[in-house]
């Protein structure tokens, strides 16, 4: 995991907007999923950018042309949530490279006790899975 979630609030590090990504494209429950992950970030008291919102009323353009839209979106957070099952998803593939490269903390499956935690910690909220 890029970055250390664990030392986060020992550095200082606020994560001030967090991207949320996964499988979109062959899903029939990308909208509840998404809207999940931004409630619960939200009450976390982080600013949430949930891409399927902007996305979703975009319906002629290709998927080439979304993810260009995604990418400038994660240009303005600081730290990206990887839900359940996002490596088999071609565009959170390439939003996993992308956040990679712009050095954003990543969250996936395996790290969300220590996002929990960290929520909990930073923010005197207590939040369940």
């Amino acid at each position: 995991m890029p970055g250390d979630s664990a030392a986060l609030c020992e550095r200082g590090v606020v994560i001030m907007r967090i991207y949320i990504s996964g499988a979109v494209t062959g899903t029939d429950d990308a909208e509840e999923r998404f809207s999940k992950w931004e409630d619960f970030l939200k009450e976390a008291g982080y600013d949430v950018v949930n891409p399927f919102k902007v996305c979703s009323s975009i319906s002629d353009w290709s998927h080439k042309s979304l993810m260009g839209i995604c990418f400038r979106l994660m240009d303005e957070c600081s730290a990206a949530v990887f839900m359940p099952g996002w490596k088999g998803s071609l565009g959170a593939n390439q939003e996993y490279g992308y956040a990679i490269g712009k050095d954003m903390i990543i969250f996936e499956p395996e790290d969300f006790d220590d996002l929990i935690s960290m929520c909990n910690t930073c923010n005197s909220v207590t939040l369940e899975k």
